[in-house]
Order: C-alpha cells, then structure tokens, then sequence
C-alpha cells in the first residue's frame, strides 16, 4: 500500500476537541469578554426590535444588530455569526434572543459548559486560549507554519514562554502582548516569517485588535512538538521525515557572529558622525546624555511652543471634563506628546526629564495627579505677561531673553570650542573654505539654500560634504570632523553660524532701512530735539494751555477711579486718567507731576482734588461767592514754542523785515481782505504758499528776499495738524503797532 502522508490536524497534534456546542460555547464567551468593558446590556438591543416582548426576532433582525453598531466592538466573523444563529433558531425560522441574553449575561442559568478544564466556567470574563476563526484553506496553511516553527524550536530546544513572560511582568496584560514585541521575540529566534504568514498568525491569535494572545500560540506549538515526538517524526538530524509537506519558513542564519552590532557606535569606527538624532547619538555616547535641568526644560517647551505657534492650553483642556485643574500623570504625558515633546518626537526628551516635570507640577496630595493650568500660564509666558490689565505701562518682550538665547540642543559648548587643538584646525579649515570662495568668487549661500527649502538653518551632513565638494575646499578628514564638531546640533549643521565666519562682510543692513531713514530726515522741518526735565511751573502751564485749547475738564476723567470719594487715586489710575483726558506729556513730566501732587499719608496716591483746583484757575477762580467784586482774569496760553524759537540774528532780521512793510500796512495796501479770503474756515491761519500770493498781489515780496520771508514765516508760525501755518491776525497787528510808533516828520 502506498505510503500516507502525515499532516498534523487542526489542533497540532492533539484529537479534534471542537464540536458544535464548543465552539458556541466559545463564540458567547467572546461576545461576553466585549460587552464586559464596555458594560453594554445586549438586551436593550433586542427589545427596540421586539415592541411584543415575544422573545423572538427575525434572522435579519438578529444579523443587524451584530453586523450592526456591535460588529467592530464585538469583531465576529459571519461563520461565527452563522453558528450563533443556527443554534438559537426555533422551527418557525425566528431567533430565541431571549435564551441568547441569558447566556451571555446569566451564563449560571444555562449548562452550555462542557465541563472541560480547557475551557472557561462562564463566571471569567476573558478565555486564555482565545482563538479567531479561519476558512479551512487558512487553517491548513497555518498548521503547516506552526509545524515548521516548532520543527524550528524542537531542534534547538528552546523554551518560548519566558520571553514572552517577562513583557508580561512590566505590562500586566494577562497572557498577551503587542503586535511589535510578537514580531521581535520571532525576529530575535531566528524564525523570519513572509508578510502573509505572519499577517495569517495575527488573525488568528489576535485580540482585542491590537494584542497577541500567546498563551494559545504557545500551546499549539507545545501541542506540535509532543505530537512530532510521539509519532516520531523526527529523524535524528531532528528534521522532519521526507514525506512531510515542503518548507514555508527559510531560517538564514549569518556565517560569522557580529555581536558588535547594536553596541558600538558605528561613527566611532570610521571616525565620522553618521547619525544626527539624540536618541542615536546619545546612546553610544562616551558619557550619557547629560540630564536637564528643570529649568532648562521649561524654557525649551517654552520656546518650541514659540516657534511652532502652539496653543497648549487646547491640548490639556479635553482630558478635564470637571475643569478642576488637574488631569492624571498618563493624560500629561500624552499632552506632552501632542505638542511635539517626548522621547520620539520634534523636542526630544528622555523619560528621566518628563519624569522631573511631572513631578514639579504634580498634586502635593496626590502624585498621580498633574496641574496642568499651572504648566499651561507658566508656558503662555512666552507669549505675554499675566495681569497685563493692571500694569498697562509694562514692556512686554516676546520672546523673553532667557528664552531667545538659549543654545540650541547638542550644539557645541563655549568651553570646548576655546581648546587650542580644535581651535587651530577650525580656523585652518575656515581659511581654507575663505580663500577657495574668494579666489574662485563663489556665492556659498545659495548653495545651502538649495537644500534648505523650509529655511531652518540648517542642512545634513551629507548635504554640507556636496556643498564642500561644489567649491572644490580642499580639507583633511580631521579639518571636516572639526567643522562638524564646531557646527553641529540635533538639528542637523548650522549653515547660519558657519557662513558668519566664512562670510564676516556679507551681512548687511536692507538698503530700505537707510532709505527710510533719510527719507524722514528729509521730510522733517526740524531735527528733533531731546526731551530735557521741565520745571513744575512749566509743566503746569503747558497742562493748563491743553485744557484751555481743548476745553477739557480733568476732574471728570479723575472722579470716576475714586467712587468712595476721598479725594485720591492710585499713580496708574492718574497717569490713566490724564491719558484718557487727551492731557499729552512724557515720562518725565509725568513723574515729576506725580512726585509733587502725592499725599504723605497713602504711598503711591495723588491728591487729584488739589490738582484739578490749579488746572481749573485756568477758566475761573475760586472762592468768588466771598468775593463778588473781583474780575476773573481767563488763562490765555501762549502758542509759542520751540517750532518759532528766533535767535538774535534772526530777531534782528525779523525786526528790519517789519519796518520795510510796516510803509505798506492795512490801511494802505488792504491785506487783511486777502487774508481773509484765503482763510476759508476763519481760524486765522493760511500755509506759507498763500502768505507769499497775498504778498505778490500787492507787490509787496519785492520788498524782502526769501529769507526774510522764511524767518517771517517762523516767526509767526504755528503748528496745526501735520503742517506749520502762519498767523496772519498777529501779523497785522505787529505791522500796525510798527507802523504807528515810527517817528513822523511834520513837513
């Protein structure tokens, strides 16, 4: 008789223990396990499809509700479903729901239980040998991986359970593990899968859609490896017997040994830097990273958060559903990672650093909890300062100092840049890329740009050697590790700083600076004149002069900070008040003002109350119901200023121009009409242009050259809006008072 070939069934090796009402009994248990963490009640589903309360559903009402909102909760697959639905079906074609709910959630009540110690009693909500169903094609594929891979174990004697328990020591997921250490534990044995094999053993042991269940795998390869043994299956090269089926699995085991990889930096053997990253470099590093301080760590998110524009209020403020200031440690560390700072993301830290910051911010009573407000308004710092609101008169700088000169991470420390070895070989090589730059009259910047399309300032190493290799720098390795050295961060290289010292003369200033510059020089009547410290008196007067001219009363804009009425006011509150009231003053005025008017018995308050009564005497005086008789003489301020100030000379000049047109006054040449008709709104000013028309009308600019007429023009001048107009009315006046008092011959 022909030889039969042995496959091994669908348990590896063991008798087919799976009848009908297990796998049932399985399917419930699965659907229980789902609905158990969720808390979910299953009746409540089929009642909204029994308005009779009968017990019995259509098929299709039964296939909805798992093919429904249930199916990626539960995850059945149909041939599960369609077991599910021949068990639990009357003669009439209806579906029993009603027993169904009393299995899943009353499993006591029903003796679906085999009574095997492989399966679970109904009172666990889990099964330790969960398993997913496959068509039978994938089955026999995947009994065939299984006997290979414990061909595999069998003929090395490896014990697989310890590596998987000692994941589950750390993370405490009761018999299963991810998909990634599932790949690794294979990897590291030597058992390299295809891609469709090893996505066939995911389907099949997965669960709860991202774990492995490995205590099941385990078994069936436990369960191959007693079935090979007592069938004898083995030769003894421990492979299996010829008539087997053909491999699936080819294990390529390396010729030599290599146990260096993994633990020595490769950089360090062909003495280069080959890797930028902080966890890379890091690593093999001589000495470990050094940890952060926690100060240091608060202005780096500081300024990633400045950098990037990010909102980290919005990432903290979902996991507080109470708003009562705290979230957990796990949801901090996840904000942390949202906005880019954890040990895999842009602002690389260690576990060690994250550690240190949740501890500054965690409850004093509770270490599991985290302030997050209080993270959050430190961080905003760098964007504003808190309570702005009550010190308006605060410069703001954004970003602080601290934060903008902080070193970048792994760049360079100023100590070691000063040793002369490394000193001398940099500037070697910076002479070197110079003279080749400037002989060959090459633009190095753009060369960088090209590479640089986001403009970080900063490009790989790779790309700064074929920037080297274009302007043909001819360097040594240890000149070009210096440069490395000099310029490196965990950015990548520094092509900013390192065209600074190639380049020294090649920043400069946008010529629209100085074009605007000369522009406002040009524009402007007069240089501008420095603020110099005023007397009290002065002050005074040039308060009362901006309340006569823009009628204001001050007291009005001081009342409304002092509701209790005493009479004073805080120094912000005056200095508001005085802004609000239109008063305009420097710095200087305004503190001299606040020095003199504050009260001895409250520091920091003005007596208002006596400031208002002296600006007032500008309009009245006080106590007149005593004195009825007395006239009140009205504050006329003087329009003078340092805008119409006249030297000697020009005083003398000004002097001889009247006297030549005092012979030509009103009476005589009529300039009062021609004034007046220039001045359309009646303010009794006109522009230099209309001042020379009047004048060449009555042919009287003969009289004076153009600089008599400019320091005319300044003399009687006088600020309104953005431009100098001349005051015509005083002009008259200047010409007849002139006019008169010059000496008269009676013949």
């Amino acid at each position: 008789m022909p030889e039969k070939k042995i496959i091994p069934n669908l348990m590896m090796g063991e008798k087919f223990r799976g009848s009908h009402l297990k796998s049932i009994w399985r399917t419930c248990n699965k659907i229980r396990a789902a609905l158990f963490q969720v808390k979910h009640n299953l009746r409540d589903d089929f009642l909204l499809l029994d308005p009779t309360k009968s017990g019995l559903v259509s098929e299709s009402k039964f296939l909805s509700v798992f093919q429904g909102k249930l199916q990626k909760l539960v995850g059945l697959s149909e041939a599960e479903i369609i077991e599910l639905t021949d068990y639990f079906k009357t003669r009439d074609g209806r579906i029993y729901y009603r027993q169904f709910c009393e299995v899943i959630q009353d499993p006591e009540k029903e003796n679906l239980n085999p009574g095997t110690k492989d399966y679970v009693t109904g009172l666990e909500w889990e099964d330790p040998l969960h398993k997913n169903s496959i068509s039978s094609s994938e089955h026999r594929h995947l009994c065939l991986i299984l006997a290979k891979i414990a061909q595999s174990i069998r003929l090395r004697d490896v014990v697989l359970r310890p590596y998987f328990q000692d994941y589950e020591l750390i993370s405490n997921n009761h018999g299963t593990v991810t998909f990634a250490h599932f790949n690794r534990v294979l990897h590291f044995l030597d058992i390299n899968l295809s891609a469709k094999d090893f996505q066939l053993l995911l389907k099949r042991y997965m669960k709860d859609s991202y774990t492995i269940n490995y205590v099941a795998f385990l078994e069936d390869i436990e369960a191959n490896v007693r079935y090979f043994d007592s069938h004898r299956l083995m030769d003894h090269s421990q492979d299996l017997i010829r008539n087997f089926p053909g491999k699936l699995i080819d294990v390529q085991l390396p010729k030599l040994a290599r146990p260096e990889i993994g633990n020595v930096n490769i950089g360090k053997v062909l003495d280069r830097v080959t890797t930028l990253h902080p966890v890379v470099t890091s690593k093999f590093s001589e000495g470990n990273r050094k940890r952060m301080e926690v100060d240091e760590i608060l202005l780096r998110i500081q300024r990633h958060v400045f950098e990037n524009q990010v909102r980290v209020k919005e990432f903290f403020e979902k996991f507080d559903i109470f708003r009562c200031g705290f979230i957990t440690k796990s949801q901090f560390i996840r904000g942390l990672d949202a906005i880019g700072v954890s040990t895999l993301r842009r602002l690389y830290m260690t576990s060690d650093e994250i550690e240190d910051l949740c501890q500054l911010f965690a409850d004093p009573d509770d270490a599991q909890r985290i302030a997050w407000r209080t993270f959050v308004n430190y961080i905003d710092k760098v964007f504003n300062v808190e309570n702005l609101q009550c010190n308006p008169n605060t410069i703001v700088e954004v970003p602080p100092k601290e934060v903008k000169q902080l070193e970048k991470l792994g760049a360079m420390k100023q100590d070691e840049c000063q040793s002369r070895e490394f000193w001398e070989l940099c500037q070697e090589a910076v002479f070197k890329i110079n003279q080749s730059v400037t002989r060959r009259m090459i633009l190095i910047e753009p060369l960088f740009r090209d590479f640089d399309r986001h403009r970080l300032g900063h490009v790989s190493i790779n790309q700064f050697h074929q920037v080297l290799s274009s302007i043909g720098a001819l360097l040594t390795s240890k000149e070009i590790q210096s440069l490395e050295r000099r310029y490196l961060d965990d950015m990548g290289f520094n092509y900013i700083l390192f065209l600074r010292d190639i380049e020294p003369q090649a920043t400069s200033l946008p010529k629209y600076i100085a074009y605007t510059e000369k522009k406002i020089q040009l524009n402007s009547a007069q240089k501008p004149v420095k603020a110099q410290p005023r007397d009290i008196i002065h002050i005074i007067a040039d308060i009362k002069a901006q309340a006569v001219r823009k009628r204001i009363n001050i007291s009005q804009f001081m009342a409304g900070n002092d509701p209790l009425k005493h009479e004073t006011i805080t120094c912000s509150e005056f200095k508001r008040g005085l802004q609000n009231a239109n008063i305009i003053l420097n710095d200087q005025d305004l503190d001299r003002v606040c020095e003199v008017f504050k009260t001895f018995t409250m520091p920091n308050h003005i007596d208002y109350k006596r400031f208002c009564d002296l600006i007032e005497e500008a309009f009245t005086q006080k106590g007149l119901t005593h004195n009825p008789l007395t006239v009140p003489l009205q504050h006329f301020p003087s329009d003078d200023g340092p805008d119409n100030f006249l030297n000697f000379d020009e005083r003398c000049l000004v002097s001889l121009t009247l006297q030549k047109l005092s012979k030509h006054f009103d009476t005589i040449s009529n300039l009062s009409e021609l004034f007046t008709d220039y001045d359309k709104t009646n303010c009794g000013t006109i522009t230099q242009h209309q001042l020379l028309r009047a004048l060449s009308t009555r042919d009287l600019h003969n009289l004076i050259s153009s600089r008599e007429l400019n320091v005319l023009f300044k003399c009687f001048a006088k600020n309104r809006g953005l431009r100098q107009e001349f005051k015509y009315k005083e002009f008259l006046q200047a010409l007849k008072f002139v006019a008169n008092a010059g000496i008269r011959v009676p013949f």
